[in-house]
């Protein structure tokens, strides 16, 4: 039995060391993109297309009060962090238990930044 506790605590740390490369890898990828008006334009496209179901058209998460989404315009009450590379994640990789990851569904890592940077352009200016 000690052994299959070892062994599982190994497997444990392993994939806590994986998740956390992920992450970084992930956090790299959204650092080297650039907001443009372009970018935000696309963003909303996806936005329109992936995301109002839970989080509504104006992105303060008033569509289904069965959802536990998100209110996407106020930043100040986010738990996963409000920098680029925190959307970015969240965005790609999931956050919490309600909000699914969209980095499969997405066609590449740009949409994800370009999501990103609309659900970002929400946010009041003095953000």
């Amino acid at each position: 039995m000690r052994t299959s506790k070892s062994l599982l605590t190994g497997v444990f740390t392993g994939l806590l060391l994986l998740g956390s490369n992920v992450a970084l890898a992930q956090s790299d990828i959204a650092a080297s993109y650039q907001s443009s008006p372009e970018s935000v334009q696309r963003g909303r496209q996806l936005f329109l297309a992936h995301c109002t179901q839970c989080h509504g058209e104006n992105g303060k998460a008033e569509a289904s009060p069965m959802a536990d989404a998100t209110d996407l315009t106020a930043p100040d009450r986010w738990l996963n962090g409000t920098r680029k590379e925190d959307v970015f994640v969240s965005i790609n990789a999931g956050a919490g238990i309600d909000m699914p990851p969209f980095g499969f569904t997405l066609e590449d890592e740009q949409d994800v930044v370009d999501l990103a940077n609309y659900v970002m352009s929400l946010w009041p200016k003095t953000q």
